[in-house]
């Protein structure tokens, strides 16, 4: 839908409103004989591009009149479609920062939108997507400048029309990777049975496992066997836990509780 309102100061420039009159019309002839105005206020395109015609005509004599013409373009419109945070474990250096590849993103963004017919780039700032300005230049090796999360921000637009364009973000987030602190084997003395079994309190030891890192956000867990302690399955009870053979090996995870999959083991 097309304001021609919004174009009448164009097409007079200094000429005076009040004496000079604008119609807009959809042939040369309406034009020229002044007939079948448009309706400047609310105009819908029938082709794309489509001609439309001007005409401006003295208010006390209509025979004075002029025309011109100008063209309603209607270009294909773009659409951020979605996009997933990255999410990825931190080295041992647990500094915040990784290495992403942003144009993984692309597929998502486009939709079913033909890729040769559009450009995707993207922004440390909503304002610069918007402005298409100081796009990440390398953005299949990009580098988070905030510790932890940073939110990138994306503009697709139409490689023919780049006034045609839209905008849309994801977050690259960097969860800490624990370290499994190594924990002293447990001895004891037996019972008189001396049967080799016993009952264990594995909560004793999470302190070990832990050191200094934060328990409100890493959960440690016990395990029979390091297929259970890699997969997080099957946990043992760490309140009471009586053991099936003498010695024997129990396995450790400690994982983020933010992300499951940033964990580390470790073995009693």
């Amino acid at each position: 839908v097309f304001v021609f309102d919004n174009y009448t100061s164009q097409v007079l420039l200094a000429q005076d409103p009040l004496l000079f009159t604008v119609s807009y019309h959809d042939s040369q002839a309406d034009a020229d004989s002044g007939s079948a105005p448009l309706d400047p206020t609310a105009y819908t395109n029938t082709s794309s591009p489509q001609t439309i015609y001007v005409r401006i005509e003295n208010g006390n004599d209509v025979n004075c009149a002029t025309t011109t013409t100008f063209d309603l373009v209607v270009n294909r419109s773009v659409d951020f479609i979605a996009a997933t945070d990255m999410i990825v474990c931190d080295d041992l250096s647990n500094d915040g920062f990784d290495q992403f590849d942003l144009t993984t993103q692309n597929a998502a963004v486009l939709g079913t939108q033909i890729a040769a017919d559009n450009t995707i780039t993207f922004y440390n700032s909503l304002a610069d997507a918007n402005a298409g300005i100081n796009a990440i230049g390398t953005p299949a090796a990009y580098t988070n400048t905030t510790t932890g999360m940073e939110t990138v921000f994306v503009r697709i637009e139409n490689n023919t029309a780049t006034d045609c364009y839209d905008t849309g973000d994801f977050d690259l987030i960097i969860n800490a990777t624990p370290t499994a602190n190594p924990v002293v084997d447990v001895v004891l003395c037996d019972d008189l049975s001396n049967d080799g079994i016993d009952v264990f309190v594995f909560d004793n030891y999470t302190a070990q496992v832990l050191l200094a890192q934060d328990p409100l956000l890493f959960t440690v867990s016990y395990h029979d066997s390091q297929a259970d302690a890699d997969s997080g399955s099957a946990p043992l009870d760490p309140t009471a836990y009586t053991n099936t053979t003498n010695p024997q090996t129990i396995y450790v995870r400690i994982e983020n509780g933010n992300d499951v999959n940033c964990a580390t083991t470790t073995t009693i």
